[in-house]
């Protein structure tokens, strides 16, 4: 096998068995159509190579600089129709540029590809591949050689390099078409490499879709609802969306070139979304509620849940003052400001819930009868129970709210008169339902 396939653009020591299994790789594709055992080698290859990337970052490095391995790895994946490859364009095609490039002198009529939609694109692909790994070279040079660019490095073999000139045509022509909308850009804001558009793209919505992970390294008692391991993850017509007041915001839908983009833009949304619902609920399960049953563990929830907020406040704090000293961010500071406004008013208007709860819970004869949030960990599981209580929270809420209280810290010497007024109506918020005990 020519060393100049594996002539790297950057010298790294040389590993004598991955640099053998790339040779044997190449060579398989090459002389794919007469080798009968040449699908099941080429998986086992393309296995290894896999995993000797994931070894060290000598080991990845030197399969990275393998020039013409790229190439055979967008034919061999086309061919095998893997189903764990993105459909994005450079998370596709290993970074193999098809929207500029030599194609060889082509078809004579290429008209006809300009109505072909990105999933065309796609299938014609698999198509081809599966073609070219049935042809032989004298089947290539005559039935395929009008796709051969002269721009591809040497050593590519025939097959291979027809694929790819092929790949490039249809990409090319259809881009420039203008009756079809078949190239996008990514919106990523560090990137905008053109992409092929895929309609729908990636969806991440502020209460629908997990979109954030990461270890959990903070033991604060205080803060232990901010997100470190989880984001957000609930339906719109569980408990934390319905409290909100107003028109919830959700963050835009997006598509991304790559696996790289995307990781970028979650991380981007893990400086902006510094909490979750698990998290905030957890704080009901500390140490000094846990101990608390019934009546009594209704006023240890809602004391605890003005620390909890006060938290919070500082964690959104923080995340604005983070994300402003990034040079550049996908989301705009509009939508930054929406979603932490959301956030804020959601945690007040639980607290209003919490505070109206306990202000009854101190009088045994006046909880006689009422269902109370708060006795139980899962209390919020079952958002209808509590539809009466949270309609009037949020319109006194809305009402009496201010410029200034969204995110003012509450103190319990002084409440704001949203929370007053709040307190002032739970009876009415929590009205008898039985005769008997207060709620346990």
């Amino acid at each position: 096998m020519p060393r100049d396939r594996l002539q790297p653009k950057r010298q790294f020591p040389v590993d004598p068995i991955v640099d053998n299994t790339i040779s044997i790789f190449l060579r398989s594709i090459d002389c794919y159509n007469s080798n009968p055992s040449a699908a099941e080698d080429c998986s086992l290859l393309r296995y290894a190579l896999m995993r000797y990337s994931a070894v060290d970052k000598r080991c990845h490095a030197f399969v990275k600089q393998t020039v013409c391995l790229k190439f055979y790895l967008l034919f061999y994946d086309c061919l095998t129709e893997r189903p764990l490859v993105e459909r994005r364009f450079l998370d596709g095609v290993f970074d193999v540029n098809l929207f500029d490039g030599s194609y060889g002198a082509g078809p004579k009529e290429i008209k006809r590809f300009q109505a072909l939609s990105p999933l065309d694109l796609i299938k014609d692909r698999i198509q081809s591949a599966k073609k070219l790994a049935t042809f032989d070279d004298v089947q290539i040079k005559t039935r395929s050689g009008h796709y051969l660019p002269d721009d591809l490095p040497d050593g590519v073999g025939m097959r291979v390099a027809a694929f790819v000139g092929r790949c490039r045509l249809l990409t090319q022509c259809v881009s420039k078409s203008s009756g079809v909308k078949c190239v996008t850009l990514c919106d990523a804001c560090t990137c905008k490499r053109k992409m092929l558009d895929m309609g729908a793209g990636r969806v991440h919505e502020l209460f629908g879709t997990r979109y954030v992970r990461s270890s959990k390294d903070d033991d604060d008692d205080d803060d232990d609802y901010v997100a470190k391991h989880d984001s957000w993850s609930y339906p719109a017509t569980s408990y934390w969306a319905r409290i909100v007041p107003g028109v919830m915001t959700n963050l835009p839908r997006l598509q991304f070139c790559s696996l790289r983009c995307v990781r970028d833009y979650e991380h981007e949304l893990s400086m902006v979304m510094p909490i979750n619902t698990k998290g905030l609920e957890s704080h009901e399960c500390q140490s000094s509620v846990k101990s608390k049953v019934g009546l009594s563990r209704v006023v240890a929830v809602s004391r605890i849940s003005i620390k909890r907020n006060a938290a919070a406040v500082r964690a959104l704090r923080q995340s604005r003052h983070a994300v402003r000293r990034m040079r550049s961010t996908t989301l705009g500071s509009n939508v930054v400001e929406a979603i932490h406004r959301n956030v804020e008013d959601m945690l007040n208007i639980d607290l209003g819930l919490l505070q109206a709860a306990a202000s009854i819970a101190e009088s045994p004869v006046a909880a006689n009868g009422r269902l109370l949030p708060g006795t139980q960990t899962d209390w919020r599981a079952d958002p209808q129970k509590w539809s009466r209580a949270i309609e009037i929270a949020k319109s006194i809420y809305v009402a009496n709210k201010g410029t200034d209280s969204r995110s003012k810290v509450v103190d319990e010497r002084e409440f704001p008169s949203w929370l007053r007024k709040v307190r002032d109506a739970a009876l009415t918020m929590y009205p008898t339902t039985r005769t008997g005990d207060a709620s346990m």
